[in-house]
């Protein structure tokens, strides 16, 4: 397969010329592109060049940001961007695979050698004017090296400043004890401040001209973004000398009078600078150190003796570990590394005007919060990554449902930590308490975001399932509201489309359509399940049927725990009823099919304001077909049917079998099942009178039953055998109510002839219509006798005859306790056994 590559440069180049002509002369490369793009005009350029190229080797000083957002926004193929600038060269890839990756290193790592450096670039080596020469790989030293080479040489020369001024005599221990006569120098009347000498400040000019040309340095963000004055920068870096060299460490041991202490305390780092009072007292007045909290001990108000270390991610940061803020012990269990699902899915021209509003909104700097409305939790989140894509600034996704069982001074700190993170990488914070009550403490919790929030000129994002209540603890903030309607009748059937079309599963629009209606889930849900089908190995199926299942297992993990989950054999022309109940077993049938008609297209569910399900009872004795009718509905429908005990939802705690009945319900609807609540009865019986607690919450939950059934929108089948026991009020939510009556004598031959297979041997003196008039049984009851009698049959190594069945019938009759049904029945034997001898 070839590779397409464009190439964009923000200047003419020879660079450009030469791998121009390389990739024209490469039988594996085909150049679709190449152009001059402006930096100015590079996120847009970039993004429209790449959407037809696999490859995009961008040549120039094009922000890092920009080759990223292509690297995001193309997720259906592998891009690669190439920034060659100053000769060096960074590579961007997503959805790599293992051993991909590994034939790269290996090939990288035998090309440079052992003796190369770990940092290189990769750069032409010889006449630039001419296209002689090669390019190889050359020793690199980054730009963070040199601005900590600049912060080392500052701290040296202020060290040595500061220890050529305190006083000393030949008495001294250093670093144990003093002389007598250097503690009458230390007490004697103050002297004059000392000016940095020259090279001090020449030093520190060289590191804030670092600081100033590589804004992206993890010490150039500290300083810029937390705003830190020049005195509260050199104290900082006073700080952290201890890490860049462990002659520093010896050198704090020896100013402290204590080797054991190998840090500068607060008093020693502000005599370093100066005048210790004129300093702190300046210090004090930034308060930038201390709104911050970037030292690991001291507290709000450090004191004279207390040891200045930075907090360790910020240290570990600071000296190259990149994911050192986000690894933080402090901030790690409540943060979600990886994006949101469902970013591709959402590439419609709604959602991308959204995402634009969005990406405006993340890079404004006035403290505000912008509040997602609680419906489609899912999609508001895929829309946030969308405006970061956009933006250019990424997202720091906290979950901080986890800190509301800890103290309340905890969260305080925890918020602040997580919010001075956003800041200091330059992330949007997003707040998701997703479907937590906006109970007193998660309100709380909120109000210590909005407060570590309004210290920055920085936006952040609240996503909460109870949204219109947690705006109570955002007050006086700022606070932008979005419209709820935001979302088409349309868009989860252009979902399903955009998803399968990722994965390469062919749909038509009819099947998007039904999927749409059948499972609306989850953007996570319908990954994982078109994931699933592109990966499957049942590829003789057709895709739409392997996506049925999929999406309807994925979408209820927790359904077979209190439901047995079935697939369907029986058909509806094997149900055996009366005319008008068969008629509208088909019309249950006709209501699911059609309900994107009539609900959708035709407006009527516009005056279901509850919900748009199916609630059906079937009721009668047993054994008359009421679970083989629920079977025949759902295999006529093509999905699984959950038969459910309800005995195993009721539960002796409080609330436990409200909970039970929801899980129940809520994944039925995710995974478009029908569910067949067996012997409804026992839990939907009439309210009465409240006598005890027990009748309190039994009354209570046949309410909440009601109230469930009436907002479910899904296929629920109610049976039970004693309908005159159940609470009239289900009786106005059930668009069906069928009752099975006990089969008649022609009802009962066909049963009786259904019930034995076309391939078991059965005997030529077998009368079905004899027994169906003397035997009045249900459809239950006639196939344990058929069952019985084949057992029978077998452990005599005969056909079935009626011999087999007479006895199997007598044994149900017993069991049954219908005793005059057996003496007739033995009446029918002596009969059949005389003609038999005539």
């Amino acid at each position: 397969m070839t590779i397409r590559v464009a190439i964009v440069r923000s200047r003419e180049d020879v660079l450009a010329e030469l791998i121009k002509r390389e990739c024209e002369a490469s039988s594996a490369l085909s150049l679709v592109a190449t152009e001059l793009v402006e930096s100015d005009d590079a996120p847009t350029r970039l993004m429209s060049i790449a959407r037809d190229a696999d490859v995009l080797i961008a040549i120039g000083n094009y922000a890092p940001e920009h080759l990223e957002s292509v690297v995001e926004h193309h997720t259906g193929s592998v891009v690669s961007g190439i920034l060659i600038g100053s000769d060096s060269v960074s590579m961007r890839l997503k959805k790599v695979g293992a051993q991909q990756l590994i034939d790269t290193l290996v090939a990288l790592s035998n090309d440079r050698g052992r003796e190369r450096s770990r940092l290189m670039k990769y750069e032409f080596v010889g006449d630039k004017d001419s296209t002689r020469g090669s390019y190889q790989f050359v020793d690199l030293k980054s730009s963070d090296n040199l601005l900590l080479a600049a912060v080392d040489a500052w701290v040296r020369l202020a060290l040595l400043g500061y220890a050529a001024r305190r006083p000393r005599s030949e008495s001294d221990l250093p670093g144990q004890a003093r002389g007598i006569e250097t503690m009458q120098a230390l007490l004697a009347p103050r002297r004059q401040p000392v000016s940095p000498s020259p090279e001090g400040s020449a030093a520190l000019a060289t590191v804030l001209e670092h600081l100033a040309n590589d804004p992206g340095a993890p010490l150039s963000r500290l300083h810029q973004r937390l705003g830190l004055k020049e005195i509260e920068l050199k104290l900082l870096l006073l700080a952290l000398s201890p890490e860049l060299d462990v002659d520093f460490q010896t050198a704090f041991g020896l100013l402290n009078d204590d080797l054991g202490r190998r840090y500068p305390t607060f008093a020693l780092a502000c005599a370093v600078l100066g005048d210790s009072l004129d300093v702190r007292g300046e210090i004090d007045r930034a308060g930038n150190l201390r709104r911050w909290r970037l030292f690991e001990a001291g507290g709000l108000f450090p004191q004279a003796d207390d040891m200045l270390r930075l907090r360790p991610a910020l240290s570990a940061w600071v000296m190259g570990s990149r994911s050192a803020p986000l690894d933080d012990s402090t901030v790690r269990p409540f943060l979600r590394l990886e994006r949101y699902p469902g970013v591709a899915f959402l590439d419609t021209p709604d959602n991308n005007a959204i995402g634009h509003s969005l990406a405006r909104f993340f890079t404004a700097e006035d403290g505000s919060w912008m509040v997602m409305p609680a419906d489609h939790a899912d999609r508001w989140r895929a829309r946030c990554e969308l405006g970061a894509i956009e933006a250019s600034t990424p997202l720091l996704r906290c979950e901080p449902a986890a800190m509301l069982t800890m103290p309340r001074a905890d969260q305080r700190e925890i918020a602040f930590h997580l919010v001075r993170t956003a800041r200091i990488l330059g992330m949007v914070p997003v707040i998701d308490f997703e479907a937590r009550p906006a109970d007193e403490n998660a309100l709380k919790l909120l109000e210590y975001f909005a407060d570590a929030v309004a210290m920055l000129p920085q936006c952040a994002i609240l996503i909460a399932g109870e949204s219109d209540r947690y705006l109570s603890a955002l007050t006086p903030h700022p606070v932008v509201t979005l419209d709820r309607s935001t979302f088409s009748e349309t868009e989860m059937t252009d979902i399903y489309a955009a998803a399968a079309a990722n994965a390469g599963i062919p749909l038509s629009v009819d099947e998007r359509e039904r999927l749409a209606m059948a499972f609306p889930l989850p953007l996570k849900t319908i990954e994982d399940a078109v994931e699933f089908v592109a990966l499957g190995e049942d590829r003789d199926a057709p895709a739409y049927d392997r996506l049925i299942k999929a999406c309807s297992r994925a979408a209820s993990p927790n359904l077979t725990r209190l439901a047995h989950r079935i697939t369907p054999s029986f058909r509806l022309e094997q149900v055996i009823l009366p005319a008008e109940q068969r008629a509208q077993l088909g019309e249950i049938v006709g209501n699911v099919v059609n309900a994107p008609t009539v609900l959708n297209r035709w407006g009527f569910g516009e005056q279901l304001p509850y919900g748009r399900g199916l609630a059906v009872l079937f009721s009668g004795a047993s054994g008359t077909g009421k679970t083989m009718a629920s079977h025949a509905i759902a295999h006529e429908l093509g999905v699984d049917i959950f038969d459910v005990d309800v005995s195993r939802l009721v539960s002796k705690y409080v609330g436990e079998t409200e909970k039970n009945l929801d899980t129940i319900f809520t994944e039925a609807e995710q995974a478009n099942a029908v569910i067949a609540l067996q012997e409804v009865d026992s839990i939907a019986g009439r309210r009465g009178l409240q006598k005890d607690a027990h009748d309190r919450y039994a009354n209570m939950e046949v309410a909440y039953l009601l109230q469930r059934i009436e907002s479910f929108t899904g296929l629920a089948i109610l049976t039970t055998n004693f309908k005159q026991n159940m609470d009239p009020a289900f009786l106005r939510r059930l668009r069906f109510s069928i009752d099975f009556p006990k089969p008649d004598a022609r009802a009962r031959e066909a049963i009786w002839r259904q019930c034995i297979p076309a391939g078991a041997p059965l005997a030529g003196d077998v009368d079905f219509a004899l027994l169906a008039r003397y035997a009045e049984l249900t459809g239950g009851n006639i196939r344990q006798i058929t069952l019985r009698a084949a057992f029978a049959a077998a452990n005599a190594h005969s056909p079935i005859d009626m011999r087999h069945i007479l006895a199997a019938t007598r044994a149900e009759l017993i069991k049954l306790g219908e005793h005059g049904a057996v003496r007739e029945l033995a009446e029918l034997g002596q009969f059949r056994a005389g003609e038999l001898a005539a």
